[in-house]
């Protein structure tokens, strides 16, 4: 008879349970036993040393036959002098991204091997190490002191907070500080008072820290890398600082997070507020405020504290007086300093002028403003103020408003606009290599919708006068604009007015000129002539006479100051605007230095002939980066050609306005073309790629002046 294994005894199951004072709830039983883990260290350790018990012995170590030279403590000016002569400029940045620039780190470095320590040093060291594991409950196994460098800092370099050179891997990162934050809020509150107060000292500085990295990035972030504490991180830590009663970090926690407030923080503010009044609190709000970009930016975080829409707050009967009063004052501030000027505050401030039916927003607050922004005309200001104004007038026409006020504006404002009309330039020196971690944004480019609206508002209003003068600004702008921009800017302006002359709206010979000179502009500039190679001149090669072979009349050995002649013979060829080949028959010590001497920017290519003992070393130049610029050209012409058959495709008509130079500037005619445009060859974006004008200029030689006829009238 088979038998079932029996389970065992309930009375066993709750005996083993009395034992182990478990509930029967896992979770909860887990927890406890969390809760209850004893930890023999602290989270953060800290100690004062008044005296150093160990004489460090700091010893220059001498080069060659130089003695060492000692450093005294404390440092003195001589011997601080005589490190800064030995030691060389630190560095910032990890790896490979490493770069020197005082404006970040003012500090020099000294490698272990250039200087000397005590022999006491290190096990004095080492002790310090043992005491700061003994207060972390880190055993020491696992950690060792290892003397990496000496930095000497310049006076002001460690003002602020700063992230030294990079460290083994094996150094605690700092970025888990706010992971322990929870854990370190129970031990605060189960810790004895003395204990408790220690604990939170380090809880206080772990959230500076916090803060610091993410409201300070460029003083951490060397070399591009970002800070690493996200949002939820400062969420923790300002957790932390409510729950322990800390609220001096609150003000930089609160600024701390990348993107908006939470609502757990947002609450926690308020109810401060209720508890110790808003004036407390009021600093943490100004800085929320402050530290948003743009007029957007700034309205969202103020309609966000606020609670309410900070342009009707006088409706608003459950606002707290000291709210209404700071937010009423916030939005003064965001309208007299718009700050950046991008075209989401453009379309912001269009909706605060509709939405404003006393007209006293634009009249008082907008208008002044703007006016002072048109005293100095930028690309940038150009292109808000022409979102700003398209926008505006939309609001108008779409909700058949009877103000008066808003076409008058438009008016005045684009008057005043006109006269400092700007296209954004191209970049003259691109920088590759930026020393900031934080990537530099080039001023918006303008929309060319934006435009086009602008030309529909002015026949509107009967502007034509405006018009007109907006084409002449357009067309002296596209000389000097950035090329990569007129797909952006222009040519959603030029394909609305054709559109607008398909419908008869407008006269096609108006805007004549606009289509013929922009388009050739364009043209030119931007695809620029064919290269071609006219000149096959190299840079010679520098010997610096290091071959001590074979030289007729000098012996088998003897050295030969300078270039040597084989190099001098070659140089010639090199420097030849015609010849593509030579030839030189040698023997192997003195075929390898010629092969030595070249390198990739003679853009030559060798081979070895055998007919006839000494062989013959041939060198033949070649066109590989002629070959790169033609197909960069190709690709140019091509995509001019694409945008121009979608722009002729759409309305069939551009023959009509383009007239007697449709046929170049549909088949990117270029050297047709610069004729019309006055433009030499060098006004390309990419002149590298030009092909070279003139009688063959030989590589390395000075150019010719100009001879100047002065004997005329």
């Amino acid at each position: 008879m088979a038998t079932a294994a029996s389970a065992p005894a309930v009375t066993d199951v709750a005996r083993e349970r009395d034992v182990y004072g478990l509930s029967g709830d896992v979770k909860k039983d887990l927890l406890d036993y969390l809760d209850n883990i004893a930890s023999s260290g602290d989270f953060a350790t800290m100690k004062s040393i008044p005296n150093l018990s160990v004489d460090p012995d700091v010893r220059l170590l001498g080069k060659g036959d130089q003695e060492d030279c000692k450093i005294e403590a404390p440092l003195g000016l001589q011997d601080a002098q005589k490190l800064i002569n030995a030691a060389r400029q630190a560095p910032f940045g990890k790896g490979e991204k490493t770069l020197v620039d005082t404006t970040f780190r003012n500090t020099w470095e000294l490698d272990p091997s250039q200087f000397s320590l005590s022999k006491n040093w290190q096990s004095y060291v080492d002790s310090l190490m043992r005491s700061a594991c003994d207060g972390l409950g880190v055993k020491t196994n696992d950690v060792r002191a290892e003397l990496y460098k000496m930095l000497l800092y310049e006076k002001g370099a460690m003002s602020k907070p700063h992230a030294d050179s990079e460290k083994t891997s094996e150094v605690v990162p700092a970025e888990r500080i706010a992971v322990m934050l929870a854990y370190l809020q129970k031990r605060v509150q189960n810790t004895p008072e003395q204990k408790s107060e220690e604990l939170k000292r380090s809880v206080y500085r772990a959230c500076e820290l916090v803060a610091a990295r993410n409201n300070n990035p460029g003083h951490y972030a060397y070399g591009g890398e970002k800070p690493t504490y996200t949002d939820e991180m400062v969420l923790e830590a300002f957790k932390t600082c409510m729950a322990l009663g800390l609220r001096v970090p609150l003000p930089a926690l609160a600024t701390a997070f990348k993107k908006e407030l939470p609502e757990f923080a947002l609450q926690s503010l308020r109810r401060l507020t209720t508890e110790v009044g808003f004036e407390e609190i009021k600093p943490i709000y100004d800085n929320l405020v402050r530290k948003q970009q743009g007029v957007s930016a700034r309205f969202k975080t103020l309609l966000f504290l606020a609670g309410a829409d900070p342009l009707t707050l006088d409706a608003q009967s459950d606002i707290v007086p000291e709210i209404r009063t700071w937010a009423q004052e916030s939005l003064e501030d965001i309208f007299s300093d718009f700050g950046s000027l991008s075209d989401n505050d453009a379309r912001e401030l269009a909706r605060f002028v509709a939405d404003d039916s006393s007209g006293l927003l634009l009249k008082d607050r907008i208008v002044p403003r703007l006016y002072e922004i048109l005293d100095t005309p930028t690309p940038e200001k150009t292109a808000f103020i022409m979102s700003f104004l398209s926008r505006i007038y939309e609001h108008f026409r779409s909700t058949g408003s009877v103000r008066t006020d808003i076409p008058d504006m438009y008016e005045v404002l684009l008057r005043a606009a006109i006269p400092g009309f700007a296209l954004r330039k191209p970049e003259e020196h691109p920088r590759y290599y930026r020393y900031s971690p934080e990537e530099e944004t080039r001023e918006p480019t303008l929309n060319g919708n934006d435009l086009a609206l602008i030309f529909q508002h002015c026949r509107e209003l009967g502007l034509e006068e405006c018009i007109n003068q907006m084409i002449g600004r357009i067309l002296e702008e596209i000389d000097t604009m950035d090329m990569k921009d007129f797909l952006t800017s222009i040519l959603p302006l030029l394909e609305d007015l054709l559109s607008d002359i398909k419908k008869g709206e407008v006269n096609a010979e108006r805007f004549k000129r606009l289509f013929q000179t922009g388009l050739a502009k364009y043209i030119v500039t931007y695809v620029s002539d064919e290269p071609k190679q006219l000149n096959w001149s190299r840079e010679p090669t520098k010997c610096n006479g290091d071959y001590r072979g074979y030289f007729p009349g000098h012996g088998a050995t003897k050295p030969k100051a300078g270039t040597c002649q084989d190099c001098q013979q070659m140089n010639v060829f090199l420097q030849s605007p015609t010849e593509t080949v030579w030839r030189f028959p040698a023997a192997e010590a003195r075929r390898k230095h010629l092969i030595s001497k070249l390198s990739d920017k003679h853009e030559c290519f060798t081979t070895i002939e055998k007919p006839r003992t000494p062989f013959s070393l041939v060198v033949t130049k070649h066109k590989r980066s002629m070959d790169e610029k033609h197909r960069k050209w190709k690709a140019r012409v091509s995509e001019v050609k694409g945008h121009l058959q979608s722009l002729e495709g759409r309305h069939r008509i551009l023959d009509n306005v383009l007239q007697e130079r449709y046929a170049d500037i549909m088949a990117v005619r270029v050297k047709n073309l610069r004729g019309e445009t006055g433009q030499a060859v060098e006004g390309s974006n990419d002149r590298s790629e030009h092909t070279q004008a003139g009688p063959p200029q030989v590589a390395g030689q000075k150019r010719k002046a100009a001879v100047v006829d002065l004997t005329g009238d």
